[in-house]
């Protein structure tokens, strides 16, 4: 009777750990992108510098995403917005909010933000996570770096961590 519990036993833990081993956590956010709209069809940014200018008041977010070179079937996302590249004060946080790929080669929808008003000449950091359709969440992304246009002067540019 022990024998065949044990046995029993050690075969659920064996379909546990398979199981676990098939799925992968999903990897961080390889590319971040910011923009006025939804239209994405902007630029890279200065790639010594990182930063985006030229950003309107009401951003919209959206970052490209792989698992072992194929896209990772990510269904909700969380960027984070912070003053600081540190992240220790935040500005806002999204939580984790659903998503869906665009179709372009592992780009999510975009998610647009919603907390306190943004600020011209000030320089904000963001960052994302990605949530898959198992509940495993991704680490966050490298920080990416926007700046607040003046008026009537956003662009749509794009910042690869």
């Amino acid at each position: 009777m022990k024998n065949a519990l044990f046995l029993g036993l050690l075969a659920t833990m064996s379909v546990v750990l398979m199981a676990s081993a098939v799925h992968a956590t999903p990897l961080p956010p390889v590319e971040l992108r910011v923009s006025d709209t939804p239209q994405w069809s902007g630029e890279l940014t200065n790639p010594e510098t990182g930063a985006v200018a030229g950003v309107s008041a009401h951003p919209h977010f959206r970052v490209r995403y792989l698992l072992d070179g194929t896209p990772s079937p990510a269904v909700s996302m969380r960027v984070q917005v912070s003053l600081d590249p540190e992240f220790v004060e935040l500005f806002w946080d999204s939580g984790f909010v659903a998503i869906s790929p665009t179709g372009h080669l592992g780009l999510t929808s975009d998610l647009a933000y919603a907390g306190s008003q943004l600020e011209q000449g000030f320089t904000y950091f963001w960052r994302a996570a990605l949530k898959d359709d198992q509940g495993a969440a991704s680490a966050f992304s490298e920080a990416a770096v926007f700046q607040i246009a003046e008026e009537g002067a956003g662009v749509d540019l794009r910042a690869t961590t």
